[in-house]
């Protein structure tokens, strides 16, 4: 989002006043500002099979995938080789609550589960080769959405 916002800026545009997510990152990117452009940076990654979340708060990454949490302290495990997640509970359950806060405001993925995941019955993509009809797509149910307890 934030290269949106620094493209537009750049061009003389203002993102604020566009609704962008993003910021101008340039002062940071620059050496102008060493003050980081986000205190907090949430994102998430999904597939037909499973969800991935992730979130950076200052020095640490809280990473879950298959339902299992990871914390690292990336000021002092930049490799994230230490889980600290066993060791720091509170801090996990604390972050996993404010990724779910913020999951609840996204979409779901566009993509349904099948044995061919790049094809949808989308209207935006009717009349090119990714277009396949609602009747002819498979589902599987235990791809739906996992709750927001556990992404």
């Amino acid at each position: 989002l934030d290269i949106g916002a620094t493209s537009l800026a750049m061009a003389g545009g203002d993102p604020s006043k566009l609704g962008l997510h993003g910021k101008d990152i340039r002062p940071y990117i620059s050496g102008q500002t060493s003050e980081a452009p986000h205190k907090v940076l949430y994102w998430r990654t999904d597939d037909y099979k499973q969800r991935t979340a992730v979130m950076r708060e200052g020095d640490y990454k809280l990473l879950v995938e298959r339902r299992k949490a990871q914390l690292y302290d990336l000021k002092s495990d930049l490799g994230e080789t230490t889980d600290l997640s066993a060791s720091q509970p509170e801090r996990v359950t604390e972050m996993l609550a404010r990724w779910n806060d913020w999951d609840k405001g996204n979409k779901p993925p566009l993509w349904k589960s099948s044995t061919n995941y790049q094809y949808a019955s989308f209207d935006w993509l009717m009349g090119s080769q990714h277009y396949k009809p609602e009747s002819s797509e498979t589902t599987d149910p235990k791809a739906s959405k996992p709750s927001q307890a556990e992404p």
